[in-house]
């Protein structure tokens, strides 16, 4: 009976029939009841099926809830084609829902069993997936490696791997766009946007369906905007015009949205045409009530109005720019704390689970992965936080707490623009108050879980740039006011961002970490919990030796799956990447 089901399902979705709602419901309800141990292959034959039917109706959450239980039956049946095209569909789930570190995690799963199998499309298509996912949290540099591993497996592959090498070209152009803002020298990703734009339009090729359309609409605004940003405002009309032809083929309304984006480019970056800036405002008022297109007219508001000189417009668009993504950005971490409040009941009384644990964890992870490329930061913080709470005589349990709730101290920052936080140079005073609200963003996000462990997270997160002498933010707090978690997670979180290089400074030694510590005694930091500090600096350098401390401090970064995914990928030695 499931055998003709599966059948059934995979018709159903090639035909797309109107009355399908119904039909996949009941099936979502069957498959609940199966564990595949009969009929295992048809069970996850339906099971992918659905995932595609409740995925393309925008039904993310029950998609999600379908592929999670195909992975684990596949897992345990030992299918592997199975759980590496299940794994691939919870990857591409989870993006959707904006959850990147789990969405990494399934991708890196597919890789491996891809591998496993000797699948160079579904490797290329990992790889890939990965690469989409890295550029979703604003990780530019490591999309671009991910994206180049995927085109050197794709440009093996022929025909069968055309979708992947534009892929992987479309993304490299996307993050190069993005790093021409935050590189000193932006002329060198402004060259490789170019090349991977023009790349993957050859690619492509002419569209001949209306999907196909819509990416070539993509695509020529990409390549609009970088022959924009390069001065070649006349070889800019081309795709701005193919962009426009395209549109009209794929007959959606954001595929319009970028003909006429392309087009205001064009015209606003002139100087004498005041229709660019214009057709933009209107199309902002048109599109107030869908972030993401209002984020991509802003983002060309803002480029226009700097190309032109008019310092005014482009402050305001870029703080218009700043808040949109900090708003959507803030509600789809909420969204999904919400979301772990309600499949894992927290008990105030106790830890909270593994599960729970972890994805907050890894949200705090990927908020400091433009400073610190191995996610191990957080845990240095925690551990060395602990360890001076100890010293300063608090319990072990309270110090354990600390050790977690400190390494959520900077998770505001994945609300904060992706222009600043991969900014090489200097940042100016606009991008200053924005990176300073990492803090309360950071503590809205925490206080909705009802765990005193995160309500401590949420003080330090609010808290740990107040200085002792009152001259911090965000509040100007001073001396005890200063919640001690904070006081404390803000002397660990000083000294490791001073021993570890920056996108903006080299790495300190620890002998002058120390010292300046110690001078910002009174001054920045309380000077008990300084001294706490010290002795544990003599402690951990007589037992570990000073170039043993990452190692001592970092020892929980083992135990979550996302870097143990992130340190797999760097592991993989056997692609060789695109030059």
């Amino acid at each position: 009976m499931i055998v003709e089901i599966a059948k059934e399902a995979a018709d159903r979705l090639a035909k797309r029939s109107q009355d399908d709602a119904g039909w996949f419901e009941l099936q979502r309800n069957k498959l609940a009841t199966l564990d595949g141990r009969s009929n295992a292959e048809a069970v996850l034959s339906l099971t992918a099926s659905v995932v595609q039917f409740f995925y393309s109706r925008g039904a993310l959450t029950v998609a999600l809830g379908v592929a999670d239980r195909g992975v684990v039956i596949a897992r345990t049946q030992g299918m592997v084609p199975e759980w590496r095209k299940l794994s691939n569909a919870l990857g591409v789930t989870l993006l959707a829902l904006g959850d990147y570190g789990s969405a990494a995690n399934a991708f890196t799963k597919s890789l491996e069993l891809a591998t496993e199998l000797n699948d160079p499309v579904a490797q290329a298509r990992a790889w890939g997936n990965l690469a989409a996912t890295a550029y979703r949290s604003a990780a530019f540099e490591q999309a671009i490696e991910y994206a180049r591993r995927s085109l050197a497996i794709a440009s093996a592959c022929g025909q069968l791997a055309v979708e992947m090498k534009v892929q992987g070209n479309q993304i490299i152009a996307e993050c190069s766009m993005h790093l021409m803002y935050a590189a000193p020298d932006p002329a060198a990703w402004l060259g490789e946007g170019l090349l991977r734009v023009e790349n993957a339009v050859r690619e492509a090729g002419e569209p001949q369906t209306a999907l196909g359309a819509q990416q070539m609409t993509l695509l020529c605004l990409t390549q609009t905007q970088l022959l924009a940003r390069a001065g070649r405002r006349d070889e800019a009309k081309a795709p701005a015009s193919l962009c426009e032809k395209y549109a009209e083929q794929a007959g959606d309304d954001g595929s319009r949205m970028r003909a006429s984006l392309a087009q205001a480019l064009v015209g606003g970056v002139g100087g004498a045409d005041e229709n660019g800036p214009a057709v933009l405002r209107r199309m902002l008022n048109e599109n107030a009530n869908r972030p993401d297109a209002k984020a991509d007219i802003v983002a060309v508001l803002a480029f226009v109005a700097e190309q032109r000189g008019d310092a005014e417009a482009a402050s305001a668009a870029r703080r218009e720019l700043y808040a949109g993504w900090r708003q959507r950005e803030t509600t789809n971490v909420i969204r999904r704390l919400d979301d772990l409040k309600a499949r894992y009941p927290i008990d105030p009384l106790q830890m909270f689970n593994a599960v729970t644990q972890e994805a907050i964890e890894t949200l705090a992870i990927v908020g400091e992965l433009h400073d610190d490329e191995t996610g191990e930061h957080v845990f240095r913080v925690g551990a060395l936080a602990s360890l001076i709470a100890k010293r300063l005589g608090l319990s072990n349990e309270e110090a354990m707490q600390i050790d977690f709730a400190a390494r959520l101290h900077d998770i505001g920052k994945i609300a904060v623009h992706a222009d600043i936080m991969t900014k090489r140079a200097e940042l100016t005073a606009s991008e200053r108050v924005e990176m300073m609200k990492h803090t309360t963003i950071g503590h809205e996000m925490l206080a909705r879980i009802p765990h005193p462990v995160i309500t401590m997270a949420a003080d330090i997160a609010l808290n740990h740039h107040e200085r002792w002498d009152g001259h911090g933010y965000p509040n100007g707090l001073a001396r005890e006011s200063i919640p001690l978690a904070a006081r404390i997670t803000s002397v660990a979180d000083v000294f490791d961002a001073l021993t570890h290089a920056r996108c903006y400074k080299a790495a300190w030694t620890v002998e002058d970490s120390v010292s300046e510590i110690a001078r910002n005694s009174e001054k920045a930091f309380d000077p008990s919990v300084v001294d706490a500090f010290l002795a544990v600096m003599i402690d951990l350098v007589g037992e570990h030796a000073k170039d043993g401390l990452d190692a001592a401090l970092s020892v929980h970064a083992k135990e979550n799956r996302y870097l143990a995914a992130k340190n797999f990928l760097a592991g993989v030695s056997s692609v060789r990447v695109a030059a």
